[in-house]
Protein backbone atom coordinates (compact mmCIF):
# COMPACT_ATOMS: atom_id res chain seq x y z
CA UNK A 1 0.00 0.00 0.00
CA UNK A 2 2.82 2.39 0.92
CA UNK A 3 4.59 1.57 -2.35
CA UNK A 4 1.39 2.29 -4.33
CA UNK A 5 1.02 5.69 -2.63
CA UNK A 6 4.64 6.53 -3.41
CA UNK A 7 4.18 5.50 -7.05
CA UNK A 8 1.00 7.57 -7.36
CA UNK A 9 2.75 10.58 -5.81
CA UNK A 10 5.66 10.13 -8.21
CA UNK A 11 3.33 9.89 -11.24
CA UNK A 12 1.45 13.00 -10.09
CA UNK A 13 4.72 14.88 -9.70
CA UNK A 14 5.91 13.83 -13.15
CA UNK A 15 2.57 14.83 -14.66
CA UNK A 16 2.85 18.26 -13.06
CA UNK A 17 6.43 18.62 -14.21
CA UNK A 18 5.44 17.65 -17.75
CA UNK A 19 2.77 20.35 -18.06
CA UNK A 20 3.99 23.12 -20.38
CA UNK A 21 4.17 26.71 -19.24
CA UNK A 22 2.36 28.07 -22.32
CA UNK A 23 -0.33 26.60 -24.55
CA UNK A 24 -0.12 28.08 -28.05
CA UNK A 25 -3.52 27.75 -29.71
CA UNK A 26 -3.58 27.57 -33.51
CA UNK A 27 -7.15 27.60 -34.89
CA UNK A 28 -7.28 27.37 -38.68
CA UNK A 29 -9.62 27.33 -41.63
CA UNK A 30 -8.15 27.46 -45.14
CA UNK A 31 -5.09 29.61 -44.36
CA UNK A 32 -2.57 27.36 -46.09
CA UNK A 33 -0.84 30.35 -47.73
CA UNK A 34 -0.15 31.99 -44.35
CA UNK A 35 0.79 28.88 -42.37
CA UNK A 36 4.53 28.71 -43.27
CA UNK A 37 5.15 32.17 -41.76
CA UNK A 38 2.99 31.41 -38.71
CA UNK A 39 4.66 28.08 -37.99
CA UNK A 40 8.14 29.49 -38.59
CA UNK A 41 7.39 32.18 -36.00
CA UNK A 42 6.33 29.53 -33.46
CA UNK A 43 9.53 27.53 -33.83
CA UNK A 44 11.59 30.73 -33.71
CA UNK A 45 10.40 31.62 -30.18
CA UNK A 46 13.18 32.07 -27.63
CA UNK A 47 10.78 30.57 -25.05
CA UNK A 48 10.43 26.85 -25.76
CA UNK A 49 8.38 25.46 -22.85
CA UNK A 50 5.15 25.26 -24.83
CA UNK A 51 2.59 22.93 -26.30
CA UNK A 52 0.80 23.63 -29.56
CA UNK A 53 -2.93 22.99 -29.87
CA UNK A 54 -3.97 22.84 -33.54
CA UNK A 55 -7.72 22.92 -34.20
CA UNK A 56 -8.52 22.81 -37.92
CA UNK A 57 -12.07 23.16 -39.24
CA UNK A 58 -11.67 20.59 -42.02
CA UNK A 59 -9.75 22.92 -44.32
CA UNK A 60 -9.92 21.97 -47.99
CA UNK A 61 -6.93 24.02 -49.20
CA UNK A 62 -4.22 21.60 -48.06
CA UNK A 63 -3.75 23.21 -44.62
CA UNK A 64 -4.32 19.99 -42.69
CA UNK A 65 -1.94 17.96 -44.80
CA UNK A 66 0.71 20.69 -44.63
CA UNK A 67 0.51 20.89 -40.84
CA UNK A 68 0.66 17.11 -40.50
CA UNK A 69 3.90 17.20 -42.44
CA UNK A 70 5.38 20.18 -40.58
CA UNK A 71 4.56 18.82 -37.12
CA UNK A 72 5.37 15.16 -37.76
CA UNK A 73 7.29 13.70 -34.81
CA UNK A 74 6.87 16.79 -32.56
CA UNK A 75 5.30 15.53 -29.34
CA UNK A 76 4.52 19.05 -28.20
CA UNK A 77 1.85 19.32 -30.91
CA UNK A 78 -1.74 18.07 -30.50
CA UNK A 79 -3.84 18.17 -33.66
CA UNK A 80 -7.65 18.05 -33.96
CA UNK A 81 -10.14 18.43 -36.78
CA UNK A 82 -13.54 19.83 -35.87
CA UNK A 83 -16.77 20.93 -37.61
CA UNK A 84 -17.07 24.33 -39.27
CA UNK A 85 -19.43 25.70 -36.66
CA UNK A 86 -17.93 29.09 -35.88
CA UNK A 87 -14.71 30.92 -35.15
CA UNK A 88 -15.15 31.14 -31.38
CA UNK A 89 -16.28 27.55 -30.96
CA UNK A 90 -12.92 26.62 -32.43
CA UNK A 91 -11.13 28.99 -30.06
CA UNK A 92 -13.02 27.45 -27.15
CA UNK A 93 -11.95 23.98 -28.21
CA UNK A 94 -8.36 25.20 -28.20
CA UNK A 95 -8.73 26.32 -24.57
CA UNK A 96 -10.44 23.07 -23.58
CA UNK A 97 -7.56 21.01 -25.01
CA UNK A 98 -4.88 23.22 -23.47
CA UNK A 99 -3.00 22.43 -20.25
CA UNK A 100 -0.48 25.28 -19.94
CA UNK A 101 -0.47 27.95 -17.25
CA UNK A 102 -0.78 30.60 -19.96
CA UNK A 103 -2.68 30.67 -23.26
CA UNK A 104 -1.67 32.44 -26.46
CA UNK A 105 -3.85 32.55 -29.59
CA UNK A 106 -1.60 32.15 -32.60
CA UNK A 107 -4.21 33.08 -35.19
CA UNK A 108 -3.20 31.28 -38.36
CA UNK A 109 -2.90 34.34 -40.62
CA UNK A 110 -0.69 36.31 -38.20
CA UNK A 111 2.78 35.94 -36.67
CA UNK A 112 4.77 36.94 -33.60
CA UNK A 113 8.37 37.95 -33.02
CA UNK A 114 10.92 35.61 -31.37
CA UNK A 115 10.88 37.21 -27.89
CA UNK A 116 7.08 37.53 -27.66
CA UNK A 117 6.31 34.58 -25.38
CA UNK A 118 9.41 35.08 -23.24
CA UNK A 119 8.70 38.77 -22.60
CA UNK A 120 4.98 38.34 -21.96
CA UNK A 121 5.43 35.28 -19.73
CA UNK A 122 8.09 37.09 -17.67
CA UNK A 123 5.74 40.06 -17.22
CA UNK A 124 2.92 37.88 -15.88
CA UNK A 125 5.29 35.90 -13.67
CA UNK A 126 6.36 39.20 -12.10
CA UNK A 127 2.73 40.28 -11.63
CA UNK A 128 0.98 37.19 -10.22
CA UNK A 129 -2.24 39.09 -9.47
CA UNK A 130 -2.64 40.19 -13.10
CA UNK A 131 -4.02 37.75 -15.68
CA UNK A 132 -3.54 39.66 -18.96
CA UNK A 133 -0.37 40.90 -20.65
CA UNK A 134 -0.92 42.98 -23.78
CA UNK A 135 1.69 44.49 -26.09
CA UNK A 136 1.99 46.55 -29.24
CA UNK A 137 1.60 44.88 -32.61
CA UNK A 138 2.64 45.65 -36.15
CA UNK A 139 -0.14 45.61 -38.71
CA UNK A 140 0.69 43.85 -41.98
CA UNK A 141 -0.79 43.83 -45.46
CA UNK A 142 -1.74 40.59 -47.19
CA UNK A 143 1.83 40.06 -48.43
CA UNK A 144 3.28 40.46 -44.93
CA UNK A 145 4.63 44.00 -45.32
CA UNK A 146 4.47 46.19 -42.21
CA UNK A 147 1.99 49.04 -42.59
CA UNK A 148 3.99 51.89 -41.08
CA UNK A 149 2.22 53.78 -38.24
CA UNK A 150 -1.07 51.95 -38.91
CA UNK A 151 -1.23 50.70 -35.32
CA UNK A 152 -0.18 54.01 -33.76
CA UNK A 153 -2.80 55.89 -35.77
CA UNK A 154 -5.71 53.72 -34.68
CA UNK A 155 -8.23 55.83 -32.79
CA UNK A 156 -8.39 53.64 -29.69
CA UNK A 157 -4.57 53.53 -29.50
CA UNK A 158 -4.39 57.32 -29.73
CA UNK A 159 -6.65 57.70 -26.70
CA UNK A 160 -3.90 56.23 -24.53
CA UNK A 161 -1.42 58.74 -25.96
CA UNK A 162 2.15 58.00 -24.82
CA UNK A 163 1.16 55.19 -22.49
CA UNK A 164 1.25 52.69 -25.35
CA UNK A 165 4.98 53.37 -25.62
CA UNK A 166 5.71 52.87 -21.92
CA UNK A 167 5.70 49.61 -19.99
CA UNK A 168 2.89 49.98 -17.46
CA UNK A 169 0.10 48.31 -15.55
CA UNK A 170 -3.39 49.74 -15.75
CA UNK A 171 -6.74 49.15 -14.14
CA UNK A 172 -9.01 46.74 -15.99
CA UNK A 173 -11.76 49.27 -15.27
CA UNK A 174 -9.96 51.78 -17.51
CA UNK A 175 -10.18 49.38 -20.44
CA UNK A 176 -13.77 48.44 -19.63
CA UNK A 177 -14.87 52.09 -19.51
CA UNK A 178 -13.33 52.73 -22.91
CA UNK A 179 -14.83 49.72 -24.69
CA UNK A 180 -18.33 50.95 -25.67
CA UNK A 181 -17.44 54.33 -27.12
CA UNK A 182 -13.94 53.75 -28.51
CA UNK A 183 -13.38 50.00 -28.67
CA UNK A 184 -10.90 47.69 -27.03
CA UNK A 185 -7.17 48.38 -27.00
CA UNK A 186 -6.70 44.62 -27.55
CA UNK A 187 -7.84 44.89 -31.16
CA UNK A 188 -6.33 41.51 -32.04
CA UNK A 189 -5.94 38.52 -29.73
CA UNK A 190 -2.50 38.00 -31.24
CA UNK A 191 -1.44 40.88 -29.00
CA UNK A 192 -2.18 39.33 -25.61
CA UNK A 193 -1.03 36.49 -23.35
CA UNK A 194 -3.68 35.16 -20.95
CA UNK A 195 -3.32 33.38 -17.63
CA UNK A 196 -5.37 30.25 -18.19
CA UNK A 197 -7.11 30.50 -14.80
CA UNK A 198 -8.85 33.66 -16.03
CA UNK A 199 -11.16 31.49 -18.15
CA UNK A 200 -12.42 29.89 -14.95
CA UNK A 201 -13.70 33.33 -13.89
CA UNK A 202 -14.99 34.57 -17.24
CA UNK A 203 -16.09 31.43 -19.01
CA UNK A 204 -15.12 30.75 -22.62
CA UNK A 205 -15.72 33.01 -25.62
CA UNK A 206 -19.38 33.84 -26.30
CA UNK A 207 -20.52 32.45 -29.65
CA UNK A 208 -23.70 34.49 -30.15
CA UNK A 209 -22.09 37.79 -31.19
CA UNK A 210 -20.67 36.84 -34.58
CA UNK A 211 -17.18 38.22 -35.28
CA UNK A 212 -16.80 40.12 -31.98
CA UNK A 213 -16.95 37.26 -29.49
CA UNK A 214 -13.47 38.16 -28.24
CA UNK A 215 -14.69 41.73 -27.60
CA UNK A 216 -17.54 40.38 -25.45
CA UNK A 217 -15.15 38.08 -23.58
CA UNK A 218 -12.80 40.97 -22.84
CA UNK A 219 -15.61 42.83 -21.08
CA UNK A 220 -15.86 40.06 -18.53
CA UNK A 221 -12.07 39.70 -18.34
CA UNK A 222 -11.58 43.36 -17.41
CA UNK A 223 -13.96 42.97 -14.45
CA UNK A 224 -11.62 40.32 -13.01
CA UNK A 225 -8.12 41.56 -13.79
CA UNK A 226 -5.88 44.52 -14.41
CA UNK A 227 -3.51 44.59 -17.40
CA UNK A 228 0.27 44.67 -17.70
CA UNK A 229 1.36 46.34 -20.94
CA UNK A 230 4.66 45.95 -22.77
CA UNK A 231 5.62 48.80 -25.08
CA UNK A 232 7.60 46.58 -27.46
CA UNK A 233 6.10 45.42 -30.76
CA UNK A 234 5.94 41.67 -30.15
CA UNK A 235 3.41 40.36 -32.67
CA UNK A 236 1.72 41.13 -35.97
CA UNK A 237 -1.84 41.38 -37.21
CA UNK A 238 -2.47 40.84 -40.91
CA UNK A 239 -5.36 42.79 -42.49
CA UNK A 240 -6.78 41.93 -45.90
CA UNK A 241 -10.01 41.65 -47.85
CA UNK A 242 -12.14 38.67 -46.92
CA UNK A 243 -10.80 37.93 -43.43
CA UNK A 244 -13.43 36.79 -40.94
CA UNK A 245 -13.07 39.73 -38.55
CA UNK A 246 -13.16 42.51 -41.14
CA UNK A 247 -16.45 44.46 -41.33
CA UNK A 248 -17.52 48.01 -42.01
CA UNK A 249 -17.46 50.53 -39.18
CA UNK A 250 -21.21 50.99 -38.80
CA UNK A 251 -21.85 47.23 -38.69
CA UNK A 252 -19.17 46.86 -36.01
CA UNK A 253 -20.66 49.71 -33.97
CA UNK A 254 -24.10 48.10 -34.06
CA UNK A 255 -22.68 44.72 -33.02
CA UNK A 256 -20.83 46.48 -30.22
CA UNK A 257 -24.06 48.17 -29.12
CA UNK A 258 -25.75 44.76 -28.88
CA UNK A 259 -22.97 43.37 -26.69
CA UNK A 260 -22.92 46.47 -24.48
CA UNK A 261 -26.69 46.53 -23.99
CA UNK A 262 -26.59 42.86 -22.96
CA UNK A 263 -23.75 43.46 -20.48
CA UNK A 264 -24.52 46.97 -19.19
CA UNK A 265 -26.54 45.89 -16.15
CA UNK A 266 -23.46 44.10 -14.75
CA UNK A 267 -21.35 47.25 -14.60
CA UNK A 268 -21.42 50.63 -12.85
CA UNK A 269 -23.06 53.85 -14.16
CA UNK A 270 -19.83 55.09 -15.77
CA UNK A 271 -20.07 52.18 -18.22
CA UNK A 272 -23.64 53.13 -19.11
CA UNK A 273 -22.47 56.68 -19.82
CA UNK A 274 -19.91 55.20 -22.19
CA UNK A 275 -22.74 53.28 -23.88
CA UNK A 276 -24.49 56.59 -24.51
CA UNK A 277 -21.35 57.85 -26.19
CA UNK A 278 -21.55 54.74 -28.37
CA UNK A 279 -25.07 55.82 -29.39
CA UNK A 280 -23.58 59.15 -30.47
CA UNK A 281 -20.95 57.38 -32.56
CA UNK A 282 -23.63 55.30 -34.29
CA UNK A 283 -25.71 58.42 -35.03
CA UNK A 284 -22.67 60.12 -36.51
CA UNK A 285 -22.14 57.27 -38.95
CA UNK A 286 -25.83 57.13 -39.83
CA UNK A 287 -26.17 60.89 -40.40
CA UNK A 288 -24.29 62.53 -43.25
CA UNK A 289 -24.63 66.09 -41.98
CA UNK A 290 -24.53 67.83 -38.62
CA UNK A 291 -28.11 69.29 -38.64
CA UNK A 292 -29.56 65.82 -39.21
CA UNK A 293 -27.39 64.40 -36.44
CA UNK A 294 -28.54 67.14 -34.06
CA UNK A 295 -32.22 66.53 -34.88
CA UNK A 296 -31.88 62.81 -34.19
CA UNK A 297 -30.22 63.49 -30.84
CA UNK A 298 -32.97 65.93 -29.83
CA UNK A 299 -35.61 63.33 -30.71
CA UNK A 300 -34.10 61.08 -28.05
CA UNK A 301 -34.95 62.76 -24.70
CA UNK A 302 -32.61 60.54 -22.66
CA UNK A 303 -29.67 61.17 -24.97
CA UNK A 304 -30.39 64.92 -25.11
CA UNK A 305 -30.53 65.07 -21.31
CA UNK A 306 -27.25 63.14 -21.07
CA UNK A 307 -25.65 65.60 -23.50
CA UNK A 308 -26.75 68.52 -21.35
CA UNK A 309 -25.48 66.92 -18.12
CA UNK A 310 -22.13 66.03 -19.66
CA UNK A 311 -21.63 69.59 -20.88
CA UNK A 312 -22.55 70.93 -17.43
CA UNK A 313 -19.90 68.75 -15.83
CA UNK A 314 -17.23 70.03 -18.19
CA UNK A 315 -17.06 67.01 -20.48
CA UNK A 316 -17.40 67.15 -24.23
CA UNK A 317 -19.94 64.60 -25.51
CA UNK A 318 -19.52 65.76 -29.11
CA UNK A 319 -16.03 64.38 -29.49
CA UNK A 320 -15.31 60.91 -28.21
CA UNK A 321 -11.60 61.34 -27.52
CA UNK A 322 -12.11 64.58 -25.59
CA UNK A 323 -14.86 62.91 -23.56
CA UNK A 324 -12.67 59.90 -22.75
CA UNK A 325 -9.62 62.02 -21.91
CA UNK A 326 -11.66 63.68 -19.18
CA UNK A 327 -13.09 60.39 -17.97
CA UNK A 328 -9.80 58.59 -17.42
CA UNK A 329 -8.21 58.76 -14.02
CA UNK A 330 -4.48 59.24 -14.30
CA UNK A 331 -3.82 56.81 -11.44
CA UNK A 332 -5.38 54.05 -13.53
CA UNK A 333 -1.95 53.89 -15.16
CA UNK A 334 1.18 52.91 -13.29
CA UNK A 335 4.53 53.04 -15.12
CA UNK A 336 7.00 50.19 -14.71
CA UNK A 337 10.73 50.60 -14.38
CA UNK A 338 12.62 49.32 -17.40
CA UNK A 339 14.28 46.65 -15.25
CA UNK A 340 10.97 45.25 -14.02
CA UNK A 341 9.92 43.36 -17.16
Amino acid sequence: MLLCRELNACESHLSTMAAPKISICLPNLNHRRFLPARIDSIYAQTFQDWELIVVDSHSDDGSWEYMQERFAGDRRVKMFQTPRDGLYRNWNRCVEHSSGEYVYFATSDDTFYPQCLERACTALEQHPKIDLCDFNIHMLDEQGKVLENKWDNMFNVKVFDGWMHRDHTRSGAADLLMMPCIGTIIVSMTGVLIRRSLFEKTGLFPTEYGPIGDYAWQMMAFTHTDVVHLADYLATWRTYEGQLTQHDTLSNLKRTAKVCSDYASRFDPAFRDSCRQLQVNILRHECRNFPRFKRKVLKSPQLALWFWLEKRQGRNPWFTKAWMDQRFKRDDFRPLSSSKV
